[in-house]
């Protein structure tokens, strides 16, 4: 995907570059609780992941950017050709940024990228139900509630319902 701009938000193809920032945003407290990975990540693991995922094509990943420069990255992840399906993934590492609509801006641009590009028939994700701004703002872009996975999730705090979402592509309505 070429460098592409909606509502003040920028995509970028990730670089091996970003891995700094990648791994300082994942490691914050507030970004990390919504993962399933609660761990601190490493420049080699990201490194990793860069190499057998993005490289190979198993991972579209952009790296967010507004007019103050990188703020996130947002991903479609295990990529199924045959079943023309990608789970979504998003995160924005900059406090600053959350609430001004860049998410959604971003998120709506990774879907035009999978159903336009990558000529995908279903994404989805799947969030814990403790998140419900995220929750929000991807039903804002299209994405339908599926069901809940009740306790699916273990942290720190106990168990965790998960919310299942999708968009098809016959639902997609792309911005103008």
């Amino acid at each position: 995907m070429k460098r592409t701009e909606t509502a003040g938000v920028t995509l970028r193809p990730i670089e091996l570059r970003d891995t700094p920032l990648i791994v300082r945003w994942r490691n914050q407290e507030d970004v990390r609780k919504n993962l399933y990975i609660q761990t601190d990540l490493t420049a080699e693991m990201h490194e990793q992941w860069y190499h057998t995922r993005v490289v190979t094509g198993q991972c579209a990943q952009f790296i967010i950017e507004c007019e103050t420069g990188p703020i996130g990255t947002v991903f479609l992840k295990n990529i199924d050709r045959d079943l023309q399906k990608a789970e979504f993934g998003i995160f924005l590492g900059s406090c600053e940024s959350r609430g001004k609509g860049y998410g959604s801006a971003a998120a709506a641009k990774i879907l035009e990228y999978g159903f336009s590009v990558l000529s995908l028939n279903r994404i989805y994700l799947s969030v814990f139900m403790s998140n419900p701004a995220a929750i929000r703002s991807y039903e804002k872009v299209g994405f339908r509630r599926e069901g809940v996975l009740r306790q699916d999730f273990r942290n720190q705090d106990g168990y965790v319902d998960v919310c299942m979402m999708s968009i098809l592509k016959q639902e997609w309505k792309p911005r103008r």
